[in-house]
């Protein structure tokens, strides 16, 4: 009874293992290219925003500070200023001491200005958020500011590596204007 039973004949099963194959590389290629957009376009948008950051241009002109008495000076103002076509965002603001510890005058996540820093533009800030940086009798070193650029693609606040302003100081001038007096630059 079982001797008389035939299979399917090598024709349609050639035809079918065919038409698995196809399909099958139809679905890894429409994977696959949707996998490659997706890398390039982050790719491309990091590739932005380091264009932008090592194009940006900017310094600390100024620092003053409070005079609380006794050797407890702390800062009052940092002054910035853009010599390039881009706009910034935003600032973070740290302070190095002597020892090399460095302290967050701005936290990261917080605003420090209230409104964009044009293209070529100057602002004094102010409003320094955070009242534990270091007092004058643990030894300034070095004041940064870290720029955060408006990503062009994804609209978000994004801080530039590159574009970081540094204040060195050589030492303190108490009650004169300013607080401190600039390294040269080299």
């Amino acid at each position: 009874m079982f001797m008389n039973t035939k299979g399917i004949s090598p024709l349609i099963a050639t035809v079918l293992i065919i038409g698995f194959t196809v399909a099958l590389a139809a679905l890894i290629i429409t994977w696959g290219g949707q996998f490659i957009r997706g890398t390039q376009e982050s790719v491309e948008q990091q590739a932005g925003v380091q264009l932008a950051c090592s194009q940006l241009e900017f310094d600390i002109t100024n620092i003053n500070c409070d005079d609380f008495g006794t050797n407890t000076v702390k800062l009052a103002s940092v002054s910035i200023a853009s010599q390039s076509n881009q706009q910034i965002a935003d600032v973070i603001l740290r302070v190095t001491s002597k020892d090399g510890s460095y302290f967050w005058v701005s936290d990261p996540n917080s605003r420090v200005l209230q409104n964009a820093l044009p293209p070529f533009g100057a602002k004094i800030i102010t409003t320094l958020p955070n009242n534990n940086w270091p007092t004058e009798q643990s030894g300034f070193k070095l004041v940064e500011a870290i720029a955060k650029i408006i990503d062009s693609q994804g609209g978000q606040e994004v801080a530039c590596e590159a574009g970081i302003a540094k204040f060195n100081i050589v030492q303190s001038r108490g009650e004169q204007t300013g607080c401190f007096e600039r390294t040269p630059p080299p």
